[in-house]
C-alpha cells in the first residue's frame, strides 16, 4: 500500500532545512551531477525543460561573482558554502519563441527535485531570493534567453546543526 511510501517521503521532506552554516566537507561534482540528473526529470510545460543550473565551487571565479551578487544578509553566511548554484530560466519557448509563462514554475520544480536528491544524499540546499540578478547577468556570460531565478548554497552540515523553526500551515489552510 502507498501509505508507507508517503510516510517515508514526508519524513525525508521534513528533514530538509535551509542551513546557514556548513562544515568544510567538499561536495563532489559527481554528486552535483547526480542531483542534476534527478532535476532533469522534473515535469515542464511541453517538456521544454526551460532551466539551466550554473554551478560554481568555492574558490572558482564564478563562485565569487555569484557571491558578489548576493544581498548583504546572505553574504554573511553563504561564502562558506562549498557550492553556489544559480537557477536560470528561459522565459520563451524554444519551439516557437513565444512567452513561456510556466518557465519559472518549471524551473522551481526542477530545483525541488534537485534539492530532494541532495537531502537523500546527505547534503542540504539553502535557496535564496536575496540577490541582484542584474549583477549575475552583467558579470557572468549566460546562455542567450536565460535569466537568473534564484541562488542556492549547497553543502554538508554538522550533525548538531541548528535548524530554524520549520512550521507549515496545516493542509486545511492550503486546500481550497
Amino acid at each position: 500500500m502507498y501509505t508507507q511510501d508517503i510516510k517515508t517521503m514526508k519524513k525525508m521532506v521534513a528533514e530538509r532545512f535551509s542551513p546557514t552554516t556548513f562544515n568544510n566537507q567538499p561536495v563532489s561534482d559527481e554528486l552535483i551531477n547526480d542531483m542534476l540528473d534527478v532535476a532533469r526529470w522534473a515535469p515542464s510545460s511541453y517538456n521544454e525543460q526551460p532551466w539551466k543550473f550554473l554551478v560554481a565551487h568555492n574558490g572558482e571565479e564564478n563562485f565569487q561573482k555569484i557571491y558578489n551578487a548576493l544581498m548583504e544578509g546572505n553574504q554573511n553566511w553563504a561564502g562558506d558554502a562549498p557550492v553556489l548554484v544559480v537557477t536560470l530560466a528561459n522565459n520563451n519557448y524554444a519551439r516557437n519563441g513565444k512567452p513561456n509563462r510556466h518557465a519559472w514554475h518549471d524551473t522551481g520544480m526542477a530545483m525541488g527535485f534537485f534539492l530532494m536528491a541532495g537531502v537523500e544524499a546527505g547534503v542540504q540546499v539553502h535557496q535564496m531570493g536575496g540577490f541582484f540578478p542584474e549583477k549575475i547577468e552583467r558579470n557572468i556570460e549566460l546562455p542567450e534567453g536565460y535569466h537568473p531565478v534564484a541562488v542556492a548554497a549547497i553543502g554538508y552540515t554538522q550533525e548538531t546543526a541548528e535548524q530554524e523553526s520549520r512550521t507549515r500551515k496545516p493542509v486545511r489552510e492550503i486546500r481550497l
